[in-house]
C-alpha cells in the first residue's frame, strides 16, 4: 500500500491504487464512492475512468469509515492460514494412508489357531486380531478334536469365539471353556468347581472339558445356548452344563460315569432341539445316551436302591430318554464296558436321524460300531468296523472256541439295544 503512495507520490490516480491503498477490491472502492462518500475526484467526468485521490484524504476518511481488522480477519492471514491448513490436512492424510498400508486394521474374526501357549485369532486375510496368552500349552488332540466355534450367540451383529483350553496340565488344573468378543474381552468362561460325593468317595473339584455344541435357543430369540460335557479328572463323575450366550447357566445334570460326546437334534419335529450326551453308564458298565429336553434338564442319574455309585444331594435326573447300547462277545470277555465316544448327524443334512459310535475296547485294539439311529430312537443299521472284525478273526486264529465276528453277533447287538423312556 505505502509502495504505491511512494512511487506516485501524495496523489493516487486509478481505482486500482486507490483499492490497493484501502486494502480492499476495486468495487469495493467504488462502493465506498457511492455509499460512504470517499474523497475521490473525476479528472474527465466519465464515471468509473479517470479518477484521482489524496492519499492523507484518503487515509484520515479510512480512520473514520472503515475499521481497522483484527488479524483474525485479515485477508492475507486468512490465506495462508487456509494454505498451511490445506497441507497439514495434505500430510496428515498421507501420514494416515501410509500407517494404514502398513499396519492394516482387521476384519471381523474369522479363523484361530494355537501358537504354543498362545490362542490367536485372525481375519479372513490372515491378519491378526487379537491373542491370550496362556500358562501352558493345550493338548493338541483334544484342542483339534474339540475344536472352536466363531459365530453371533446373541443376534447382535458381532462374532463371538468359543474357544476350549485343555491344558496339558488339565490333570491338575483341569480343563475349560471360554467366550470372547471380536475385540478379544473374555466374556465368561465355564469351569465347574463342585466337590460332590457318592455313598463311597468324596470327589476333588478338578473337571474336563469333553466336548460342546451350540444350537438355537429352545426360547426362540434368535440367540444360541451352548451344552457342554466335563468328566472329572481322574474318576466316573461327569457334569452336563447347559448356558445361554450370555454364559448364563440354564441346566446342569450329573453322571455316574463318563460323557464323551454331545449333540443336539430336533428328535420330535417341533422346532426345538433335543440335548444328546454320549458316553457310559456305571451302573450297567454299557455305552448309552441320555436325552434331554434343555428347557427341563437338572438332577442327577438315579442308581438303583444302595449303589454305591448314586451320587448324593441331587434331585432325580430330568432325562427324557435314556439309550443302552449291547456289549460284544470279546468285550465282555476282555473288559469292564464299552462306551459311546461319538455322536453326529448323518450325511443327510435334511435327515433328523443321527449316528452314535460305539468303542468295544477290546483288549486295547480299537474296534467300534457305528449305529444309524431315527428320531423315534429305533436302530437304522449297525456297522462293524473292520478293525473289529479283524481283531475277531486274529483270536479265532489263536483260539478255535472263538469265532469270527459274524451275522448272528450283529443280531445280537440289535435284541440288546434298549431304550428306557420316562
Amino acid at each position: 500500500m505505502h509502495k504505491v503512495a511512494e512511487k506516485i507520490g501524495r496523489e493516487l490516480t486509478s481505482w486500482k491504487e486507490i483499492a490497493a491503498f484501502l486494502d480492499v477490491s476495486v468495487r469495493t472502492a467504488q462502493r465506498y464512492e457511492v455509499e460512504l462518500g470517499l474523497p475521490v475526484r473525476r479528472l474527465t467526468g466519465e464515471k468509473g475512468r479517470a479518477v484521482a485521490a489524496n492519499v492523507d484524504d484518503l487515509a484520515a476518511w479510512k480512520r473514520k469509515h472503515v475499521a481497522t481488522p483484527t488479524w483474525w480477519q485479515n485477508p492475507v492471514f486468512l490465506r495462508r492460514y487456509a494454505i498451511a491448513s490445506t497441507c497439514l490436512v495434505l500430510v496428515l492424510s498421507a501420514y494416515v494412508a501410509i500407517h494404514q498400508a502398513a499396519h492394516p486394521v482387521p476384519g471381523k474374526p474369522r479363523l484361530s489357531h494355537w501358537e504354543a501357549t498362545t490362542f490367536v485369532v485372525t481375519d479372513d486375510r490372515n491378519r491378526e486380531v487379537f491373542r491370550k496368552v496362556f500358562e501352558s500349552a493345550p493338548r493338541q488332540d483334544l484342542a483339534s478334536a474339540i475344536g472352536q466355534y466363531l459365530g453371533d450367540l446373541d443376534g447382535d451383529g458381532r462374532i463371538e469365539i468359543i474357544m476350549p483350553y485343555i491344558s496339558s496340565r488339565s490333570d491338575t488344573i483341569g480343563a475349560h471353556l471360554y467366550c470372547y468378543s471380536e475385540k478379544g474381552e473374555e466374556l465368561w468362561r465355564l469351569q465347574p468347581k463342585p466337590v460332590v460325593s457318592d455313598r463311597v468317595t468324596k470327589f476333588s473339584s478338578i473337571y474336563v472339558l469333553r466336548g460342546y455344541q451350540v444350537f438355537p435357543s429352545p426360547e426362540r430369540d434368535g440367540t444360541k445356548w451352548i451344552i457342554t460335557s466335563f468328566v472329572h479328572h481322574y474318576d466316573y463323575p461327569s457334569v452336563a452344563i447347559l448356558v445361554d450366550s450370555k454364559g448364563k447357566q440354564r441346566g446342569q445334570y450329573w453322571h455316574s460315569g463318563h460323557f464323551f460326546d454331545v449333540h443336539t437334534t430336533d428328535l420330535n419335529g417341533d422346532g426345538i432341539d433335543e440335548v444328546l450326551l454320549a458316553g457310559t453308564d456305571k451302573d450297567t458298565n454299557r455305552a448309552m445316551i441320555r436325552i434331554f429336553d434343555p428347557r427341563q434338564m437338572s438332577g442327577a442319574q438315579v442308581m438303583p436302591r444302595g449303589h454305591p455309585n448314586q451320587l448324593l444331594g441331587f434331585p432325580p435326573g430330568t432325562e427324557k430318554a435314556t439309550v443302552l447300547f449291547e456289549r460284544t462277545r470279546l468285550n465282555k470277555k476282555f473288559d469292564h464296558f464299552n462306551f459311546a465316544y461319538w455322536i453326529g448327524p448323518t450325511s443327510n443334512p435334511t435327515d433328523r436321524s443321527f449316528q452314535v459310535s460305539v468303542s468295544e475296547h477290546l483288549d486295547g485294539a480299537q474296534g467300534y460300531l457305528t449305529y444309524t439311529i431315527r428320531p423315534d430312537l429305533s436302530i437304522t443299521s449297525v456297522f462293524a468296523s473292520d478293525s473289529l472284525r479283524n481283531t475277531y478273526l486274529e483270536y479265532a486264529l489263536k483260539d478255535p472256541k472263538t469265532k469270527p465276528f459274524e451275522e448272528s453277533d450283529m443280531e445280537d447287538l440289535k435284541r440288546g439295544y434298549t431304550i428306557l423312556r420316562r
